[in-house]
């Protein structure tokens, strides 16, 4: 009984340790309040806020290959993303040592999801124990991003979020409703607009545009003098407003959007074989349908899918909430058995001793502080489903 009270102590203390590096409630208040500000403090023409779109994308492609506060700019998928990291590096500063840049870019990414939010709001938990590699916010690592970029067609978009996250086809679509947040810029990855008219609201504009006939959407390659960009445009604007959208200037969709209605097929270049008409439905189409004539439905399923995501590369009980990995680390707060606290206080003197440097009879103190695996003191309050394949990625 004795040896198995002493391994529980053990534990206890082991896990205060881990819980010391994780923020609490007030803390986590205070880096939204911060974030808040941030997301506020740049606006753009019109009125905009491009780090809310910014700020989501940063939280989707850190995940890519397991989220941990690293991104290599050298790698073209990322383009775009050097000034939201670099920007949010002075927010982060305040608080670097209380929290992971991992976690705190998906706290960023969800403090931009809440501005940007309507009527319908998401429902994603806030979870904790992320890990950065040893050398983040950079790194030389190339992750896997979808093949042939924009000019992909659906079986590229799903095996992605198949073989990445572990999405499923409904997961797969709703996730890519999140480019109704943001834009396309030239000088990142060539394409240029926003998906919809009101790149900051966070609602099912996407879905209702990508069906709606009215629209008359035509394939354009906007950059017909160097590497080909075809991008879907509103077809029916005429005129000056017309030569702007087939620039670039206007609401658009690329090809990984198109085909969740279109059965598209592309050359090389992006180019489709088919326009909006006489395509084929595409496999997806009923649930486009569903989550555009139903936004409460769609913010419910994309913040299941935002959930698993974001916790790619950690097994289920890594990841913890705020206020279970403060449980997990307070044994203080814990009950204890008033008839055996004598010998529990002995057992913690002994602990305390071993912890402190303290030996009995030539023993030596326990190596790596908190012993065992980093981050595995948090073990509740994770995601129903573990990132890709359940593994914990190691640096």
């Amino acid at each position: 009984m004795r040896i198995l009270k002493f391994i529980g102590c053990l534990l206890a203390l082991t896990n205060m340790s881990i819980a010391q590096l994780s923020p609490t409630a007030d803390q986590v208040l205070e880096m939204r309040a911060a974030l808040e500000q941030h997301i506020e403090a740049q606006t753009g023409q019109g009125g905009g806020h491009p780090r809310i779109g910014g700020l989501v994308r940063l939280a989707f492609h850190d995940c890519v290959g397991g989220c941990d506060g690293c991104v290599n700019l050298a790698n073209p998928d990322n383009d775009g993303l050097r000034p939201y990291i670099r920007d949010l590096e002075d927010v982060y500063a305040n608080f670097e040592g209380i929290i992971s840049r991992a976690d705190f870019w998906q706290l960023a990414g969800l403090e931009a999801l809440e501005r940007a939010a309507g009527t319908d709001r998401p429902d994603i938990p806030f979870l904790v124990g992320r890990i950065d590699c040893s050398t983040s916010p950079d790194t030389s690592d190339v992750e896997a991003f979808p093949t042939n970029g924009g000019h992909g067609n659906l079986g590229n978009v799903l095996d992605f979020f198949q073989s990445g996250f572990n999405l499923g086809e409904r997961d797969a679509v709703a996730i890519l409703g999140a480019h109704t947040l943001g834009r396309a810029r030239t000088g990142a990855s060539g394409f240029n607009g926003p998906w919809v008219r009101n790149e900051d609201l966070f609602d099912n504009a996407y879905y209702r545009d990508l069906l709606d006939e009215n629209l008359m959407w035509i394939q354009t390659n906007i950059n017909p003098t160097g590497e080909d960009r075809w991008q879907w445009v509103h077809g029916r604007a005429g005129g000056r407003r017309g030569k702007r959208q087939a620039g670039g200037g206007g609401p658009m969709m690329l090809n990984s959007d198109m085909c969740l209605v279109k059965d598209i097929t592309a050359d090389s270049d992006g180019r489709s074989s088919c326009n909006y008409f006489s395509c084929a439905d595409s496999p997806t189409f009923s649930i486009v349908e569903e989550y555009a004539n139903n936004n409460a439905l769609w913010v419910s399923e994309y913040s299941r899918a935002h959930t698993i995501m974001t916790s790619n590369g950690y097994g289920e009980g890594d990841l913890a909430s705020v206020a279970e990995a403060i449980m997990v680390g307070n044994p203080e707060e814990q009950p204890l058995n008033t008839d055996e606290e004598a010998e529990e206080e002995e057992l913690i003197e002994v602990i305390d001793a071993i912890m402190t440097g303290g030996t009995n009879e030539g023993e030596q103190p326990p190596r790596g502080g908190s012993g065992g695996r980093r981050g595995s003191g948090l073990r509740r309050g994770g995601p129903g489903r573990g990132g890709a394949g359940g593994r914990r990625r190691q640096r």
